[in-house]
């Protein structure tokens, strides 16, 4: 495994549409070079403003919210019932250590009113 350090997370916002399935992809790269995630968990953890957890998706178990094929994460989730400005950030954990290893990715997820209902 490799040892991680000075990597800082990318800040990027999201868009979603409220109620809405939850469709990203996202690459991963170490210096320009395409980084092997396979062995790691993947996890996305979304809040409110106030603190309070809305969402958790991961790699982890029999049915993931994110797929991990080699340095791609993808997400293919169940979106959200409210509209709103969320904070978010996606992580890695290594399952043999135990613990999150490092923070890929931070920001905001807005989710915007569906206006057709």
């Amino acid at each position: 495994m490799p040892i991680f350090y000075n990597i800082e997370p990318f800040k990027a916002d999201l868009h979603a549409v409220q109620g809405d399935k939850i469709i990203y992809s996202f690459n991963v790269t170490v210096n320009d070079i395409a980084f092997d995630m396979t062995p790691y968990i993947a996890e996305m953890h979304v809040r409110r403003k106030d603190g309070l957890a809305v969402k958790k998706w991961t790699s982890d178990g029999g049915t993931p919210d994110i797929v991990i094929t080699v340095d791609v994460l993808d997400f293919y989730t169940d979106g959200f019932l409210d509209s709103g400005n969320y904070d978010y950030d996606l992580q890695i954990i290594d399952p043999v250590i135990g613990g999150i290893l490092l923070t890929l990715m931070w920001g905001q997820l807005f989710v915007q009113k569906e206006y057709t209902k």
